[in-house]
């Protein structure tokens, strides 16, 4: 496997992105129930360790490890938006139980350089950049 900036080898020795003081390592990938893969990720951060198991692709499986960073990357932009509509409206979000509190709330603390991150691994139109890993 041939990583291009940003990505890194991580501890792991998986795929890896900082985010900021943070490392998101993607440490597995299975094929799921259904044709559906499922994919494992570790966030590493100063204060915590936090693994992730809860990705899957639609049927046909994910199209490129590129895509599968994209889409859990939406996801964590998805949690901080949730996050950031309860603060303004004191109303739940359909979409606040994404990850656990305390991964939300690092999450909006790193909000910038999650979306710094979404945006070095995608082009202008917000596809992924599949160039950047090669397998």
């Amino acid at each position: 496997m041939l990583l291009k900036s940003p990505f890194i080898i991580g501890s792991t020795l998986s795929p890896a992105l900082k985010i900021g003081d943070s490392t998101l390592h993607l440490t597995d990938v299975q094929l799921a129930e259904q044709g559906r893969d499922q994919a494992t990720f570790l966030l590493v951060t100063p204060e915590f360790e936090y693994v992730d198991d809860k990705l899957r692709s639609g049927v046909g499986g994910f199209q490129s490890t590129v895509s599968i960073f994209e889409s859990f990357l939406g996801f964590m932009q998805a949690a901080i938006e949730a996050a950031e509509y309860e603060m303004r409206t004191g109303r739940e979000s359909d979409n606040s139980g994404l990850f656990p509190k305390h991964v939300v709330e690092w999450a909006l603390e790193h909000k910038d350089a999650i979306e710094m991150a979404i945006c070095d691994i995608t082009d202008e139109d917000g596809v992924p950049n599949e160039s950047l890993i090669e397998e």
